[in-house]
Protein backbone atom coordinates (compact mmCIF):
# COMPACT_ATOMS: atom_id res chain seq x y z
CA UNK A 1 0.00 0.00 0.00
CA UNK A 2 2.48 2.70 0.58
CA UNK A 3 4.67 2.10 -2.68
CA UNK A 4 1.26 3.18 -4.56
CA UNK A 5 1.02 6.12 -1.95
CA UNK A 6 4.88 6.94 -2.93
CA UNK A 7 4.10 6.27 -6.38
CA UNK A 8 0.84 8.30 -6.76
CA UNK A 9 2.79 11.43 -4.59
CA UNK A 10 5.44 11.17 -6.98
CA UNK A 11 3.55 11.35 -9.80
CA UNK A 12 1.53 14.05 -8.73
CA UNK A 13 4.36 16.03 -7.84
CA UNK A 14 5.60 15.71 -11.55
CA UNK A 15 2.83 16.19 -12.81
CA UNK A 16 2.36 19.31 -10.69
CA UNK A 17 6.27 20.76 -12.07
CA UNK A 18 5.08 20.16 -15.58
CA UNK A 19 2.18 22.56 -15.16
CA UNK A 20 4.83 24.96 -13.63
CA UNK A 21 6.85 24.50 -16.36
CA UNK A 22 4.29 25.48 -18.58
CA UNK A 23 3.66 28.32 -16.98
CA UNK A 24 7.24 29.85 -17.51
CA UNK A 25 7.41 32.77 -20.24
CA UNK A 26 9.47 30.10 -22.40
CA UNK A 27 9.46 29.52 -25.47
CA UNK A 28 7.42 26.24 -27.55
CA UNK A 29 10.50 24.11 -28.03
CA UNK A 30 12.44 25.05 -25.00
CA UNK A 31 8.97 24.03 -22.86
CA UNK A 32 8.90 20.56 -24.33
CA UNK A 33 12.96 20.18 -23.83
CA UNK A 34 12.34 21.24 -20.14
CA UNK A 35 8.80 18.78 -19.89
CA UNK A 36 10.50 16.03 -21.15
CA UNK A 37 13.85 16.54 -18.85
CA UNK A 38 11.25 16.32 -16.25
CA UNK A 39 9.65 13.61 -17.17
CA UNK A 40 13.22 11.15 -17.49
CA UNK A 41 14.35 12.41 -14.16
CA UNK A 42 10.71 11.73 -12.61
CA UNK A 43 10.59 8.24 -13.53
CA UNK A 44 13.76 7.05 -11.79
CA UNK A 45 13.23 9.20 -9.07
CA UNK A 46 9.74 7.14 -8.81
CA UNK A 47 11.50 4.02 -9.18
CA UNK A 48 14.32 4.64 -6.57
CA UNK A 49 11.25 5.77 -4.41
CA UNK A 50 9.46 2.81 -4.33
CA UNK A 51 12.79 0.97 -3.55
CA UNK A 52 13.73 2.62 -0.38
CA UNK A 53 9.97 2.35 0.77
CA UNK A 54 10.08 -1.83 -0.02
CA UNK A 55 13.80 -1.60 1.99
CA UNK A 56 12.59 0.38 4.37
CA UNK A 57 9.21 -1.92 4.88
CA UNK A 58 11.20 -4.80 4.90
CA UNK A 59 10.66 -6.61 1.59
CA UNK A 60 13.43 -7.61 -0.07
CA UNK A 61 14.03 -6.90 -3.48
CA UNK A 62 15.09 -9.48 -5.92
CA UNK A 63 18.47 -8.60 -6.09
CA UNK A 64 19.21 -9.24 -2.18
CA UNK A 65 17.18 -12.41 -2.46
CA UNK A 66 19.74 -13.55 -4.99
CA UNK A 67 22.46 -12.03 -2.96
CA UNK A 68 20.96 -13.57 0.22
CA UNK A 69 20.33 -17.20 -1.13
CA UNK A 70 24.19 -16.67 -3.24
CA UNK A 71 25.38 -16.43 0.76
CA UNK A 72 23.46 -19.06 2.49
CA UNK A 73 24.34 -21.57 -0.49
CA UNK A 74 28.07 -20.89 -0.01
CA UNK A 75 28.02 -21.03 3.65
CA UNK A 76 27.37 -24.77 3.13
CA UNK A 77 30.76 -25.00 1.52
CA UNK A 78 32.15 -26.11 5.14
CA UNK A 79 34.46 -25.11 7.13
CA UNK A 80 37.68 -23.50 5.12
CA UNK A 81 40.89 -25.51 5.87
CA UNK A 82 44.25 -23.16 5.76
CA UNK A 83 46.79 -23.57 3.12
CA UNK A 84 49.10 -26.51 3.35
CA UNK A 85 47.09 -28.30 5.71
CA UNK A 86 45.77 -31.42 5.02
Amino acid sequence: MSVLISILITFLVVILVLYLVNRLPLDGRTKQIVQAIVIIIGIPVAAAVSCCVLTVTGVPSRRQQHVNAACSTAGNLGPASPLGAE
